[in-house]
C-alpha cells in the first residue's frame, strides 16, 4: 500500500477511535469513579447523616461544657467508630445482663457486623438475640433507591449446628421475619445480608404484615426528623414452639428505639394474630428480660418512656448561676405538667387524646413517640 494510503488508514483510525471508542473508555471510566463515590457515600450515610446537634453551654467559672438535652448521643472514644460500633449509641452493644439467661447463651453467643447492622446470634434458639441498626434521613433515602430481591440463605458466617437453614421454615406455617428490615438498608449488598437467616426469626403473618409493619414505618418517619437507634430481637418467655425442632419461635417481639435528642422507648408485639402491644422504658426492658439494648444512656432515658410523652424537663437550671424557669400559667393553674396529647388522633378530625390509656382504648393499640405532643389545654 502506498505510504499516502497507509497515513490516510491511520488518520481514519484515530478519528474513528475518538468518535466511538474513546467516549466508551471515559464513560467506564467514569462509571467505577462514580460508583466509587456512590459506594462511599452510601458507607458515610449510615453512621454520618444530617441530624440536630445536641445543645450545650458552657460553664462561665469552669469552662467545661454541659450538654442540656439529657437525650442526646452519649460521647464515643475516638477510636469507636471502627466495624459495627456505630450502630450502637456510645458505641456500646447490647448486653445480657440475667445470669441465669448468660449461663444458656453465652456458650454458643456470636456477634456478627454487617455492612448496615449488626446482631448478636445463639447457637440456642438458631437465631439471633438481637439485631442492631443506626438509621437516618440520608440512610433511609439511600434504601427507597434500593429495589427489594427476596433471597433467604442459611449464614455462612455461623457454624452448621448453630444456623437456621431454608428447610426449618418450609412448609412450617410460619413468615421468615426481618430483624433488621430489608427496607432500612442503603444498599443491594446491605440488602442480601439483612436476607441471611441470622437476621431473621419465625414470625405470626398477620402480625408481620400488619401491626408490625406500621411499627416499622413509624420508625422511619421518626428518623427522618433525627438519628434513630435500633435494637429489635425475639423474646421467647413461655416458648414451646419449634420449627423441625431446631429453631425457636418466639412468643413476642421487641423493638427498641433511640431517637436522638428525644428519648427511648421499647415495643413489644405478640407474636400472634392478635398482635397485642405495649410499650416499657429502657430500664423496666432490661430489668424484666435480662438485655441491655442501650447500655450506654444515662439514667434520665432509660428510665424514662417517651411513648408516654417527653422526658420532663427539671424545674432547675441548667446550670447553677442561672434562674429556674418561670412556671407556665397551665402549670400554675392545674399544679402539674401538660399531659401528652395524640397529635395523630387530632388529625383523623377527633379530639385530641388527652391520655395514654384513653389512647388505648379508643386505638386498641399503644401510641407510637411521634404521635405526641404537650397540650396547651389540660
Amino acid at each position: 500500500m502506498p505510504p499516502r494510503d497507509n497515513a490516510y488508514r491511520l488518520k481514519l483510525i484515530h478519528e474513528t477511535a475518538m468518535k466511538h471508542v474513546l467516549p466508551v473508555l471515559l464513560a467506564a471510566v467514569c462509571l467505577s469513579a462514580c460508583q466509587s463515590s456512590q459506594d462511599n457515600e452510601q458507607a458515610r450515610a449510615v453512621w454520618g447523616g444530617d441530624y440536630e446537634a445536641a445543645p450545650v453551654q458552657t460553664d462561665p467559672e469552669t469552662g467545661e461544657q454541659r450538654t442540656l438535652n439529657p437525650a442526646a448521643e452519649p460521647p464515643r472514644s475516638g477510636n469507636s467508630f471502627n466495624g459495627c460500633e456505630k450502630m450502637y449509641p456510645g458505641g456500646t452493644a447490647p448486653a445480657i445482663v440475667a445470669p441465669e439467661f448468660k449461663e444458656v447463651i453465652e456458650p454458643t453467643y456470636t456477634v456478627l457486623c454487617y455492612r448496615a447492622f449488626a446482631l448478636g446470634h445463639s447457637g440456642r434458639t438458631r437465631t439471633a438475640l438481637w439485631s442492631a441498626e443506626l438509621i437516618d434521613k440520608t440512610s433511609l433515602g439511600l434504601a427507597s433507591e434500593v429495589a427489594r430481591v427476596d433471597r433467604f440463605a442459611a449464614d455462612d458466617n455461623l457454624p452448621e449446628s448453630h444456623r437456621a437453614e431454608l428447610t426449618d421454615y418450609r412448609g412450617s406455617g410460619w413468615e421468615r421475619g426481618h430483624l433488621a428490615p430489608s427496607a432500612d438498608m442503603p444498599t443491594p449488598a446491605a440488602q442480601e445480608e439483612s436476607f441471611r437467616l441470622s437476621n431473621i426469626v419465625p414470625q405470626n403473618g398477620a402480625m408481620n404484615g400488619g401491626p408490625w409493619r406500621e411499627l416499622e414505618m413509624r420508625v422511619r418517619q421518626e428518623a427522618r426528623k433525627r438519628r434513630v437507634f435500633l435494637v429489635t430481637g425475639p423474646i421467647f418467655r413461655g416458648s414451646t414452639q419449634t420449627l423441625d425442632r431446631r429453631v425457636l419461635v418466639p412468643t413476642a417481639l421487641f423493638k427498641a428505639m433511640f431517637a436522638v435528642n428525644k428519648g427511648a422507648t421499647v415495643f413489644i408485639m405478640e407474636n400472634n394474630d392478635s398482635a397485642k402491644t405495649y410499650t416499657l422504658s429502657v430500664d423496666q426492658f432490661t430489668k424484666t428480660f435480662g438485655l441491655d439494648p442501650f447500655p450506654a444512656l444515662p439514667d434520665a432515658v432509660r428510665t424514662h418512656d417517651i411513648a408516654r410523652g417527653p422526658i420532663p424537663v427539671p424545674k432547675t437550671a441548667a446550670l447553677d448561676n442561672e434562674p429556674a424557669s418561670a412556671s407556665s400559667p397551665e402549670e400554675e393553674l392545674e399544679g402539674k405538667t401538660p399531659r401528652p396529647c395524640g397529635k395523630w388522633a387530632a388529625k383523623r378530625g377527633t379530639q385530641y387524646i388527652v391520655d395514654v390509656e384513653t389512647f388505648q382504648k379508643q386505638y386498641n393499640r399503644p401510641p407510637a413517640p411521634d404521635e405526641y405532643e404537650l397540650c396547651d389545654k389540660v
